[in-house]
């Protein structure tokens, strides 16, 4: 009996030691599965999180990129209108001692308006090669409404006794596009 015990024992302990075995085989091989699954996840996420940073890179790109051009349209026009601003200037300082002026051409005398055409000409050249799409109407109404800017700012230095009603100026401001339709296709005027 002894021997059966013993032969038992050593069948057991066979038996527990394969039984330990696939025990310690399952166990590493959960702990690897789940170790995996959680690098999987993990790497996912990351993998969502980067592709969500690089979007907002580039959206962040792309608005820069925006208001760079923005900033540059706003100076341009800033710009653009400061030079309109100074040639109105130069404008009724001309206007203004051509009305009083004449000047001795070939032997006789010619009135200032001529003058005052010749400047506005070469002014509405200038504008044409920077508005090349534009024509005698908007020339008109742009310079108008900046002349009048000026005009106002003017006024406004002079002391009230001298100074004119806004309302009043704005009686002889023509409506900007009304009346100019007849002179666009006129070469007589500025040869456009």
């Amino acid at each position: 009996m002894a021997r059966s015990h013993w032969q038992r024992r050593k069948r057991d302990g066979a038996i527990d030691s394969i039984m330990l075995k696939i025990y310690r085989f399952i166990r590493s091989t959960v702990f690897l599965l789940l170790f995996c699954a959680t690098l999987a996840i993990s790497t996912l996420i990351l993998g969502i999180k980067v592709t969500q940073l690089g979007v907002q890179v580039a959206t962040l790109t792309a608005s820069a990129a925006n208001a760079a051009i923005a900033h540059r349209k706003d100076k341009a026009q800033a710009v653009a209108k400061t030079k309109a601003r100074e040639r109105a200037k130069a404008r009724i300082k001309r206007s203004a001692i051509a009305a009083a002026a004449v000047v001795p051409v070939f032997g006789g005398m010619v009135a200032a308006p001529a003058m005052v055409v010749a400047f506005e000409k070469a002014e509405f050249d200038d504008w044409k090669e920077e508005n090349p799409n534009k024509g005698f109407g908007d020339y008109a109404c742009e310079t108008g409404d900046i002349t009048a800017e000026v005009i106002d700012e003017t006024l406004r230095e002079l002391p009230k006794s001298l100074r004119l009603s806004s309302d009043k100026l704005s009686l002889w401001m023509p409506e900007c596009g009304v009346g100019f339709d007849a002179f666009e296709n006129q070469s007589w005027i500025f040869d456009h």
